[in-house]
């Protein structure tokens, strides 16, 4: 009969729940075996296996194997744990359980016995429950954009791992982490240059429901649960690489094992591998194999010496810009892995600048005040007689050998008005953050890697009747009887002799043969002549004379005939805003110039309008390309007051600003002031003009 004493089996839970054990494998079911007698020898526990597992081993842990024996049927689903000698108590037992490979992940099967015999054969208490979860615990290393993760040296970095189980897990269960190590490819040294400083759970959720352990000075660490009902999902381990660690070297060989909370593992554990690199491209360069720099001294070729003329021009938008010698820029890098980017153009480009050097060779002197890089090479053509597109440079020691090659201008970034002394000597200069620190490279005047450039400050002009040199500015006066034609308004007094009509062509004088640099006005920056107005009783016939000089003559101030001359600037008077000079302007047959004409106080003396005139369609005016033009025409009127207003209006403002504003392809600026007309007491019947060129 059964004894009625107070001897208890039971199964320990691990976690909150039953033992896990995944499909295919192994684990180990701990019973807790508490009896009130001396336990005698022949005392055994009897298993009969839960369905879908078998008996594999069973044991009493703080026991040696002399002190008892196991025997197992034939079907692996029952046998007995038996004691060949007396203890005094057996305090826990272990039985190992195989749980089959095709178990349902996640089920749990509890369908098993354990019973406890006395020597006699009488069972001692109730029988106890074996139940286990054919549980799966997968953990797996996340790849970060496709690649396995990347800790640069010197820093720590986050390694996200999938953590997948079949059920909820329980408090005491965790995760058991290694970190990975280095192995030196040729002395095979394994090396520990990483150690683990973090480990978090992803879930928010779950943020007060685990601890975080390190052992072993970060060697080892624990991430374990204090709650029950929680299931995983992801985790986070923190590694910090020593800086000693090569650059772009793997660290391998680290484990993160499931553990139960009875310290049995459970399913496969996940390998850590990491490699000692960064998204940053610039970690990635070991040094500069080659760099080079040059000019383009003309057309065809280039050179590593350039001329530099240090001017420039405000746009309409007050922004500005000046010239750019055009400059190749070639970088070939040593890279620390083959199989990690380096920097892309834009990087490199963002990373360059140009600098000199001190007269110790070593010390850089910043430059960017007077010499910079630019990608904006709308100038670089400005400096040579030709207009051809910049050539490729055939700079490179061989095809291809550059990995980056950079058509860009150098220019200075702002304005001068007198020149740098000498040349400067220009070297490439690289700087740009890693992941620690800042990389640093200078050319250092390996040739060809550095460049002599030459300052020549703000270009002074002046006028001229005779041609020769680019210093000056000249006017040419050519006759357009047969082009422009004067059309009087019948106005209050009578027109007569039509002395002459010219057009004046203004130029910047052509430079020698030997020189390659050809100057020409580039852009009409503004255009700001004054007039007078006419009294409102006469506003009919027109309310403005739009001209660059009106000049009359009313000889010892008694109305009698007289003559005057006014002048236009072409193409016509309602073009006011910046306006490019550099193509040819054809102003067509028939194109009305302007109104011209002079008044007295109380009314129009003599009006009219300037219009272009020809025997064929081909017929018209051309201006070409670097000239500003003026039509002008001096007649002879009837004047019967002594009030006539005689006016001459290129003067500059009460602001001090000079009729016509202009800039040349160098970005030299021009202010003019025109002089035309007759002696105010022998008057001509021939026009006149001559320039003032203005300091602004």
């Amino acid at each position: 009969m059964q004894k009625t004493s107070s001897t208890v089996i039971k199964e320990e839970q691990t976690g909150g729940h039953a033992p896990w054990i995944s499909p295919g494998t192994t684990g180990i079911v701990t019973f807790s075996v508490q009896t009130s007698t001396t336990v005698s020898s022949g005392d055994r526990i009897h298993f009969l296996s839960p369905t879908g597992t078998s008996l594999v081993n069973a044991s009493i842990s703080d026991l040696s194997s002399s002190y008892y024996t196991f025997t197992l049927s034939d079907d692996h689903r029952t046998g007995n744990l038996t004691l060949t000698k007396a203890i005094t108590s057996w305090g826990s037992c272990e039985l190992s359980l195989a749980v089959d490979s095709e178990a349902v992940s996640g089920i749990t099967m509890d369908d098993g016995i354990a019973r406890y015999f006395m020597a006699d054969g009488q069972q001692m208490g109730n029988d106890a429950s074996i139940s286990v979860i054919a549980a799966t615990v997968t953990i797996t290393e996340q790849q970060t954009d496709g690649h396995i993760p990347w800790i640069f040296p010197g820093m720590s970095g986050a390694i996200p791992f999938s953590v997948v189980a079949d059920s909820p897990d329980g408090k005491g269960s965790y995760l058991y982490f290694t970190a990975p190590t280095y192995t030196d490819p040729a002395t095979k040294t394994i090396s520990h240059n990483a150690t683990i400083t973090g480990g978090t759970l992803s879930d928010p959720n779950l943020a007060d429901k685990y601890t975080f352990t390190p052992e072993n000075n970060g060697l080892n660490a624990r991430l374990t649960l204090t709650a029950d009902d929680v299931t995983w999902s992801e985790c986070v381990m923190t590694l910090a690489v020593d800086s000693s660690m090569p650059k772009f070297g793997t660290l391998d060989n680290g484990k993160v094992q499931y553990t139960r909370s009875d310290g049995q593992p459970v399913g496969a554990s996940a390998s850590v591998t990491v490699i000692a690199a960064s998204s940053n491209h610039w970690d990635n360069v070991a040094s500069v194999k080659s760099c080079l720099i040059g000019m383009q001294s003309d057309d065809t070729t280039s050179t590593n010496k350039g001329t530099l003329f240090m001017n420039g021009e405000n746009d309409e938008y007050n922004t500005f810009g000046a010239h750019s010698i055009p400059v190749f820029v070639g970088i070939t890098f040593k890279r620390f892995s083959d199989n990690f980017d380096e920097p892309t153009n834009d990087e490199v480009l963002t990373a360059l600048s140009l600098v000199g050097l001190g007269t110790d060779g070593e010390t850089i002197i910043d430059i960017s005040d007077n010499f910079a890089l630019t990608t904006n090479i709308d100038y670089r053509n400005a400096y040579y007689k030709t207009t051809t597109t910049f050539p490729l440079p055939d700079l490179s020691p061989s095809s291809g050998a550059y990995d980056h090659e950079l058509n860009l201008g150098a220019w200075c970034p702002k304005y001068h008005t007198d020149p740098i002394p000498g040349n400067i000597n220009v070297y490439i200069h690289l700087e740009a953050p890693l992941s620690t620190g800042t990389y640093k490279y200078t050319s250092n005047g390996e040739m060809p890697a550095n460049v002599s450039v030459n300052f020549i400050s703000r270009k002074k002009y002046q006028y001229s009747d005779t041609a020769g040199s680019s210093a000056y500015i000249l006017v040419s006066k050519e006759t357009a009887s047969d082009e422009i034609l004067f059309k009087s308004s019948n106005e209050v007094r009578d027109v007569g002799t039509i002395h002459e009509r010219v057009i004046y062509r203004v130029y910047i004088d052509s430079t020698p043969e030997q020189s390659k640099y050809s100057f020409k006005f580039n852009k009409l920056l503004w255009i700001h002549f004054l007039y007078p107005e006419v009294d409102g009783s006469y506003t009919s016939y027109g309310s403005h004379i739009y001209s660059a000089y009106i000049k009359g003559m009313a000889i010892h101030g008694k109305p009698q005939w007289a003559t005057y001359a006014q002048h236009i600037l072409l193409p016509d008077y309602t073009y006011t805003a910046q306006r490019p000079l550099t193509e040819a302007f054809f102003i067509e047959l028939g194109h009305k110039i302007g109104p011209v004409g002079t008044h007295e106080k109380n009314g129009w003396a003599c009006a009219g309008t300037l219009s272009v005139i020809g025997d064929t369609a081909e017929d018209g005016i051309t201006i070409n390309p670097g000239e500003i033009a003026f039509a002008a025409v001096n007649i002879a009127f009837e004047s019967s007051s002594t009030d006539v207003i005689w006016d001459k209006n290129n003067h500059p403002d009460d602001t001090g600003k000079s009729p016509i504003g202009l800039v040349d392809n160098f970005g030299n600026h021009i202010f003019l002031v025109p002089i035309f007309g007759t002696d105010d007491v022998n008057p001509k019947e021939e026009t006149s003009m001559t320039l003032t060129v203005e300091e602004q």
